[in-house]
């Protein structure tokens, strides 16, 4: 159940997106290197964006596993799979093939967004050595870049750019408490244990950060 805290009323994270579009339009909300990006963007790209997820077949409760650096692509497929109800796996760049596929092989995530050529990080290298028995539920690549070589072989292939082009995501509303981000942390055993974060958690957190 989302919970109203500190009279913010329970929200998805494309409302929020949404809201703060209207309310900032072409303000930055954030900077890709040098270049802004403004909250009307997000917003539109996230809508664009998880309108080419629905149509791999991403949806309500599915598993997205993001391995990208920092850029603005992270936050749209965080926003865009928040659209939709499926769920952000978030891969630490510094993992290699050990904890890559401890955690895709446990989330279950169907597809993985990855920069394969991002140096000085060997994306491909480490997946090569991932068992395929934790790679099994992966079924969609989406790179960022346009790529001749197929990434993992047997598995379906996108370019992020191609997912901008399917029109904007119009579906069914999704309940502020769906849970929309697996971040991973250290426990007492020697996996990584997953914390699965609400939309409605995430709406909350930032308005904290924000006020202070």
């Amino acid at each position: 159940m989302a919970v109203e805290r500190k009279g913010i009323r329970p929200v998805t994270l494309g409302g929020w997106i949404d809201n703060l579009a209207l309310q900032h339009g072409e303000a930055p909300a954030l900077f890709d290197e040098d270049r802004p990006v403004s909250y009307a963007q997000l917003a539109r790209r996230s809508r664009l964006l998880a309108a080419g997820l629905a149509r791999l077949g991403i949806g309500q409760g599915d598993r997205v596993a993001v391995w990208l650096p920092n850029c603005s692509a992270w936050i749209e497929t965080l926003l865009g799979c928040g659209r939709l109800g499926a769920i952000v796996v978030s891969l630490n760049t510094r993992f290699r093939a050990a904890e890559i596929g401890d955690i895709l092989g446990r989330s279950g995530a169907r597809a993985l967004v990855m920069s394969p050529d991002f140096a000085p990080i060997a994306y491909r290298e480490i997946l090569a050595n991932v068992p395929p028995a934790e790679l099994a539920a992966v079924t969609t690549i989406v790179t960022l870049t346009e790529e001749a070589t197929p990434v993992l072989e047997g598995r379906r292939q996108a370019s992020y750019a191609s997912l901008l082009e399917c029109g904007e995501w119009d579906g069914p509303a999704i309940s502020p408490a769906t849970g929309c981000l697996i971040l991973t942390t250290s426990g007492t055993t020697k996996k990584p244990k997953f914390v699965l974060h609400s939309q409605q958690g995430l709406v909350t957190h930032a308005f904290d950060v924000a006020v202070h």
